[in-house]
């Protein structure tokens, strides 16, 4: 189960960048990664929310420094199909 969830984690960071977010820490990671945000936190979980997705973490409540950026976990349980949608809105935001 853990070695799905790096699997998993590892293509969606790549899912995710490719689609032009941009992941902040690159150095290893387990299951979660940080990704900066193009618009207000708020706003981009509103419409993933509305797409009948759950966004990550606001950072931005803990860290002020971290103002929206997204904490993104991806486990075993997510398929593919819905990793490759996450990645597209949050690609759509950059446009």
């Amino acid at each position: 189960m853990a070695v799905q969830n790096i699997q998993k984690a590892h293509y969606a960071k790549k899912a995710i960048m490719a689609k032009g977010a941009e992941v902040i820490f690159d150095g290893p990671s387990f299951n979660e990664f940080v990704i900066k945000l193009p618009a207000s936190f708020s706003e981009i979980n509103k419409n993933l929310f509305e797409k009948g997705m759950i966004g990550g973490f606001d950072l931005g409540t803990v860290y002020p420094e971290l103002k929206d950026h997204m904490l993104v976990a991806v486990t075993e349980l997510r398929t593919k199909e819905e990793i490759d949608a996450l990645a597209q809105e949050l690609g759509d935001q950059h446009e």
